[in-house]
Parts: C-alpha cells; structure tokens; sequence
C-alpha cells in the first residue's frame, strides 16, 4: 500500500524526475522503524514514523505540520489542521518526502562541475554536504542548521590521550626519584648523628688556626699553638727606614696572639651540619686567632726607632739655673710617622704568623717635630718662669706666725724646676730640697685638716703657700701664707 502511494506521488510531482526526463532519482533509503514509539520534544522528525494511533489525551495543538506539496513559486502550502486534532493521528512524513524537499532548496545553490565536466545552465544541482562554508548547508526540514558541520581538519588536530604503557613508566619513575630522596636524606641525617657522636672533645676534630690543627682537649690545643706559634710570636720583626734595618721585638712593641682566648673562642660542640658531615670526611674548620694590641707600647717603640736614625728631634725647654729663666728651644729630627707605621707593623706581624714568611717592613722616613714646640716655650716663659724668678718670696705660717724668704739666685733654682708633662711644660717641687731649705722655721706649728685631726706643716703646706705668690710681681702680693684651718 506504501509503494503504491510513493508511486501516485511520483507521477503527480514532476520534480522527482531527473533533468532530461530519463530515469527517476531514487527515493532515499527506507528505514525500518518497527512499532512507532510515542513522540517526545527531542524525537526526530527526519526518517521515522508518526505515532500510528491517537493521541494519549484530547488536547490540541496550534502548531502547523509542513507539507510536501507547495503551490506554484516554491512557497509552502497552508495546513488545515494542527499538530493534534482532538486525538486525530498526525500526519506521516517519510523519507520521500524529506528529499523532495532537499532537493527543491538546493536548486538555488551551484556547484563547481568537477574537471572535464560541463553542466547545462538551469541544471539543478545537489550541493556537497560536507563542502566548507561559512554558511551552514539548509535543512532537509526548510531552515539552516543550528551549527556548521565541524571541520574535518579539527577532529586531526584533537591530541591523542597518552599510551597506558608510557603513563605507567611515567608513574614508575616519580615514585623512584621519591624513593630516592627519601634515601638521600636518611643517609644525611644518619652521618650527621655519627658526626655528633664520634666529635666529643673541648676543640672539634678537624679545627685549625692559622692551618695549626688543634682538636682535642683544650689543654692540648693552647700548648699546640704555643709552640707552633712561637716563632712568629717571638722572633725580631725587621723595620727599614731611610736604608737602614732596624730589629722591632713584638713582645716589646705589645704585639701578640692569645693562644688561650683562641682556643675559648674554637671550644665547644659545632653543630653546623657542614662542619660535622666535613669532619667525618676529613674536612676543616678554620678559626681565627684572637690577636692582642697594645697600642701606647707600639707607639712607644715606634718612638725609639728614631733614635737609631740618629736623628731624634729634641725638646723644648726652660731653664731657672741661677735664678735666670732661659728657653731653650727644640730641634726637629728624623724618624717615622708613629701613626702612619703602627697599622703597617701591626699588619706585618699577623702576614708572617700566617704564613711564616719575615717580610720586611718598610718604613718611611719623616721630619719628626719636637713634641715642646717653640710655641709652648714662650708660653712657660711668660706665664710661670720669669714672674717667679722676679724677685724674693715670702712664706708665713699665718697672720703674725713663723715665715721664711726664698730668693731667685740663693733657694728658688734649687728646688723648682720646669719639665714636660704630656705636651706642656709645667713647674717641678723638689720636696727634699725645700724642706731642708727652711729647716726649723714651722717646728711646732700644726694644721688642722679635714677630718679634725691637726698634723705638722709639711713640705706640701709650703708649696701650696708658695704657688700663688710666686706668680705675682708686685713685691708687697708675693708673700703665701700656710692655711693653719
């Protein structure tokens, strides 16, 4: 019954025959679809059956089923009834059908005739389905696709998923480098507790100062660096100035190592992993030696160097010989700047006790200036020698007591001199002298002091009465009287 309606419908559609009348084109094949299944929003149209009995309940649709038949111009017929009418059967669609509309779309769209091929104008030709287009090839159902048909290029490009062998081998190697990390430290931390255990002394094996190993106890390593160290520590430092070779001790210049403060500063358990993983292996740790400096005695030796030279320069001074004041001035000489050496010595000393080579020390020579310049000269000369060298002073045990005169040419000179003192010249009592000066002349007389208690005049009390009037020349204000309290 179905190939006979195909048949009416063939004869009735002019369409279904090729172009040039020969032939007819052959319906698309015929799926057998067994029993209809009900419709569903997502059950295909295309090349299935509509449901073969009623409806499952009586409500009607308003949407309009499409028909193969279209009127004169392409446009679509109208359909009198709608998708359900009141639990009427729907309308079937077939494959037949599906092509004739197929092929009515595409008669609009030309296809590019193949090489040697030559198609007649007018000819209605199917396009390729799988050609590529921007546009997306219509629908057997009337409209475009909802999406263009995928390149055929995309699904080469889409990677292949990784072979089960390679991703097994893969697996298999990060589990043994985990292995082996795991390993690597059990090991480490397994030496580090051995180091820990076996390097138990005062001084670690392995530490050394100035490439003297001294590990063991700490009585050991002091005696280890006393002897080793005794040469450099010992032995004449070689200082040259102007051509000249002058010997320096160290031990005179302060210059030394503190054997046992080093080996202070190297006891004691190192727990440094590199150190302790390095001692088992027969590695080092180098300490440095505590060097010490006595930094007014290397001036001070520096200082008599110049006298080797020859050429010490000579002080200023004042002189009371005879009650007269005289200034004599210094002389400038030749030496080294005591500044300038003292890192260049110091610097020597520690070189050779590293590496024992006695490298000399060249010093450069330099005018050294006196340290009591002209300057200060003039200075004592004005404001001490010549007011107590004006004439006869007078001291008294208080108002109305015992007292005694020191002139400039018979007493003064005797017991006062001037003399340098840190870069000054300052006035110098010979307490002897002075007390033998004025015997008797206070027997009996006594001060009370500070605490209460009263105590003799002594060389001290006539000194501090004599300072301020020998800085006086009026003769009436040179007189000093002792403060009895």
């Amino acid at each position: 019954m179905l190939h006979q309606q195909r048949a009416l419908e063939d004869q009735r559609d002019p369409l279904r025959q090729p172009p040039g009348g020969s032939g007819a084109v052959p319906p698309l094949p015929k799926r057998d679809v067994g029993t209809a299944a009900p419709a569903t929003p997502s059950s295909p149209v295309f090349g299935t059956r509509g449901p073969a009995g009623p409806t499952s309940g009586p409500a009607s649709g308003d949407m309009p089923l499409p028909r193969a038949d279209r009127a004169a111009g392409g446009a679509p017929q109208e359909v009198g009834n709608t998708t359900m009418d009141l639990g009427g059967p729907l309308p079937r669609s077939t494959n037949a059908e599906a092509a004739e509309r197929w092929a009515r779309d595409s008669q609009t769209t030309q296809a590019m005739p193949a090489a040697g091929q030559v198609t007649p104008p007018g000819s209605p030709v199917l396009t390729d389905p799988f050609q590529h287009s921007d546009t997306p090839p219509p629908s057997p159902f009337g409209g475009p696709l909802t999406a263009p048909l995928p390149d055929r290029e995309e699904f080469a490009a889409e990677p292949e998923p990784p072979a089960p062998a390679a991703a097994g081998k893969t697996k298999k190697k990060r589990s043994f480098l985990k292995l082996a990390v795991v390993a690597a430290g059990g090991v480490l931390v397994l030496a580090y507790g051995a180091g820990l255990l076996l390097n138990q002394q005062e001084v670690s094996a392995g530490t050394t100062v100035l490439g003297h190993d001294i590990g063991g106890s700490s009585q050991d390593a002091v005696a280890t660096l006393n002897s080793a160290l005794a040469g450099p520590m010992e032995s004449d430092l070689t200082l040259v100035v102007g051509g000249d070779e002058i010997p320096l001790k160290p031990s005179v210049a302060g210059l030394s190592i503190d054997t046992e403060a080093t080996v202070r500063a190297a006891s004691g358990t190192d727990y440094n992993p590199v150190a302790v993983l390095g001692s088992l292996v027969g590695g080092s740790t180098e300490v440095a030696p505590v060097w010490t400096v006595d930094e007014e005695k290397l001036a001070a030796a520096l200082s008599d160097v110049t006298a080797g030279l020859g050429g010490a320069p000579v002080n200023g001074s004042v002189s009371l010989d005879g009650g007269v004041p005289e200034a004599v001035y210094g002389e400038p000489g030749t030496g080294v700047d005591v500044e300038a050496a003292a890192p260049q010595v110091r610097e020597a000393f520690q070189q050779r006790a590293a590496s024992g080579d006695d490298v000399p020390v060249e010093l450069s020579a330099t005018t050294v200036e006196p340290e009591i310049d002209q300057a200060e000269v003039d200075r004592a000369m004005s404001e001490f020698a010549e007011p107590a060298m004006s004439g006869t002073v007078t001291v008294a045990a208080g108002e109305g007591g015992p007292s005694i005169q020191f002139s400039p040419e018979n007493s003064l000179h005797r017991f006062i001199t001037m003399e340098a003192v840190e870069g000054r010249l300052v006035e110098r009592y010979d307490l002897e002298t002075l007390e033998t000066l004025y015997g008797g002349t206070f027997v009996g007389i006594e001060v009370v002091r500070g605490d209460g208690s009263s105590t003799p005049v002594t060389p001290e009390d006539v000194v501090s009465a004599l300072r301020g009037a020998l800085l006086e020349t009026s003769p009436e204000q040179r007189v000093g009287y002792i403060d009895l309290g």
